[in-house]
């Protein structure tokens, strides 16, 4: 075994003073840039002992030392933020959450006054206190309660952590005094708050055959009731990097659940795709909430207005009434700007690298080469921003720039993390919404979780061939610091002796294999129906 540098026996020192143990050492060691804020935080305190500090301290410095990795903390304002956690001023992960986000938009010196009031300093909550609090907000909302039963427990809860000074409760008393309220206002749980449950089968009679019951009856809503689908968060169940997004969500779906089907129009749907359109629809359904139907139109040279009516008609022809019809070319020109935005965070750039320099970077054909830097990743934000505009203004044909994301490509296991591309020029056939407008759309990776932040959407589902876009479409938002819905994802519907992709149906198609799109022997949704 190899003898720890003076940095990580430096770092593992000092964790033993805060009594963060072995894990949250090797995390910080596996990435630079918190190792080094770690060091340079470590660096400008003197703590006691091994046991002299308490644990809790340590797991708030260390929540904001990951929180300002980023930041650097050269302006002494994180500094600052250590010190209030070490003198016992900020004593909770909100309040740690609330001065991050304070450090990070105050442009000059730490305001004291201010700082105390943003971050909730000396504000503490008695039982008393805490129980006053609550039954006053539920007074207010008593009605929107009754109707929503237990389903309000978790918009409740989100909306006390997030728009009223019970965020500086303690979150396990602010959890406990509202599910106690709940119950007294509301009674036990009955069959309208909870899915049925499986009845238990009776034994079998030794060496007696199963017998088969000809009508037993099956929940049409089985899929939602248990399982996967059954276990996902409610509305407001998940985290965000900045409170008030969750505030301003809730207020605007109002504790619903949203979901959408966003399929790209350049074919006709198949068989897989009625999965998908089953479970986004069918979960918004069955918990009283809502489903868009948003068109991926970002890929003009691929995408055909009958695909437009057909995938309608499908969804129809299932028995679904999309909440809205919505496009992605909707929001091109918010996109934009947060393209714009993103590059002035110093969260993306612009890259001249061709097809095989990006792959080289990436660790070459099978990704287990070393990995590299772009060599444009470090241009000025300035620089970055004037290439995207000629990007915008036709100065660049296709491939010869392009804007990447600057996330985690040397650190990062998971190829969704390697400075994936945000925007891409494109001069072929024009948009089918705005013509000649655009010389630049945005990928995929860019596009998803922008517009289902900006629709609302309370979970995001897609099948798990794109788990590990989870991290890239948490980053981005993150980044931005927008709301952030949670995706999840489920297996998608797969069937042997037949083909199961848009793509190689178009070339059986396009080759005359096939007499077109609705042949009997393709498994696309229009040839079943």
């Amino acid at each position: 075994m190899s003898e720890p540098t003076p940095e990580e026996a430096f770092l593992a020192e000092n964790f033993a003073k805060l009594g963060l143990g072995e894990k949250p050492l090797k995390e910080a060691l596996r990435n630079k840039k918190i190792a080094a804020a770690w060091n340079e935080v470590l660096s400008e305190i003197e703590l006691p002992e091994e046991g002299g500090v308490d644990a809790k301290v340590g797991a708030l410095l260390s929540a904001l030392v990951t929180a300002t990795k980023d930041v650097g903390g050269a302006d002494g304002k994180r500094a600052f933020v250590v010190n209030a956690v070490l003198e016992g001023k900020l004593k909770s992960k909100a309040q740690v959450e609330a001065a991050v986000k304070y450090i990070k938009g105050k442009k000059g010196d730490v305001d004291v006054a201010e700082f105390d009031k943003e971050c909730g300093v000396g504000i503490e909550f008695t039982p008393e206190k805490l129980e006053k609090e609550v039954r006053a907000y539920i007074e207010e909302h008593k009605n929107t309660i009754l109707g929503q039963r237990y389903k309000a427990f978790t918009p409740t809860l989100v909306t006390l952590k997030t728009s009223t000074d019970l965020k500086w409760a303690p979150p396990a008393d602010l959890k406990k005094e509202v599910d106690a309220q709940l119950a007294a206002l509301l009674g036990p749980k009955d069959e309208c708050d909870a899915p049925p449950k499986k009845q238990p089968k009776a034994p079998a009679a030794a060496g007696a055959k199963p017998v088969k019951t000809e009508n037993e009856e099956i929940s049409k809503n089985r899929m939602f009731e248990e399982g996967f689908l059954a276990g996902l968060h409610r509305p407001g169940g998940n985290e965000q990097i900045v409170p008030e997004n969750m505030e301003a969500h809730l207020n605007a779906t109002g504790g619903r659940v949203f979901t959408r089907f966003p399929p790209e129009p350049n074919g006709y749907l198949h068989i897989g795709h009625s999965k998908a359109i089953t479970i986004n629809f069918g979960f918004a359904r069955y918990h009283g909430g809502e489903c868009y139907l948003r068109y991926d139109d970002t890929n003009p040279e691929a995408e055909e207005e009958r695909y437009f009516t057909a995938i309608r008609e499908i969804v129809e022809w299932l028995g679904f009434q999309p909440y809205k019809i919505t496009y992605a070319s909707d929001h091109f020109q918010r996109l934009y700007e947060l393209a714009e935005d993103l590059i002035k965070r110093d969260k993306g750039y612009i890259c001249h690298c061709s097809a095989e320099e990006v792959n080289l970077q990436r660790g070459g054909k099978d990704n287990r080469g070393p990995r590299f830097e772009c060599k444009h990743r470090n241009r000025p934000t300035e620089e970055s921003l004037q290439e995207f505009r000629n990007m915008r203004d036709g100065k660049y044909k296709p491939k010869e720039a392009m804007l990447r994301m600057k996330q985690d490509m040397l650190n990062s296991g998971n190829p969704q993390m390697w400075d994936l591309t945000a925007y891409r020029v494109l001069d072929g056939a024009p948009h089918h919404r705005t013509g000649d407008e655009w010389k630049i759309y945005p990928t995929y990776d860019f596009t998803h979780c922008l517009c289902d932040s900006f629709e609302n959407i309370s979970h995001s589902l897609c099948t798990t061939e794109f788990i590990n876009s989870r991290e890239s479409y948490d980053w981005l938002c993150n980044a931005l610091e927008i709301y952030r819905p949670q995706q999840r994802e489920y297996g998608r519907l797969n069937l042997t002796g037949t083909i199961m992709s848009k793509r190689k149906i178009a070339k059986l198609v396009s080759g005359g294999y096939v007499r077109g799109w609705n042949d009997p022997r393709l498994y696309t949704l229009v040839a079943i129906r």
